[in-house]
């Protein structure tokens, strides 16, 4: 499975499963010092695959049981109430698609 960093900042921000910790596997969820990497570009599509498993807290105790990260992120993705999208617009039109989705109620966001 895989995800726009976008999304991925999102589900470690908002949906990740309460009582779970994550063991890093091929690649690092977070940063060395525990925060988010600031290197995960919005806009870049990253494999979930390598990011192996999160575990319930207090485990085996826990009465809950081990998910893969792209499970956990798919439950997540399904369940949301909204869809990210990516549009490629030319810079000099990029203030208007901003105002015409600010008109409609939705969120743009533009990297830097």
């Amino acid at each position: 499975m895989k995800a726009l960093g976008a999304d991925r900042k999102e589900f470690y921000n908002t949906g990740w499963p309460e009582g779970y910790f994550h063991d890093d596997y091929d690649e690092n969820l977070v940063g060395k010092d525990g925060e988010m990497p600031e290197s995960l570009n919005d806009l870049e599509t990253y494999e979930l695959d390598r990011l192996g498993w999160l575990f319930p807290n207090g485990m085996p105790n826990s009465g809950k049981k081990e998910i893969s990260f792209a499970r956990a992120f798919g439950k997540w993705k399904k369940d949301r109430e909204f869809t990210m999208v990516s549009v490629d617009v030319p810079n000099s039109r990029k203030d208007e698609l901003m105002a015409l989705l600010k008109a409609h109620g939705f969120k743009g966001h533009s990297p830097r």
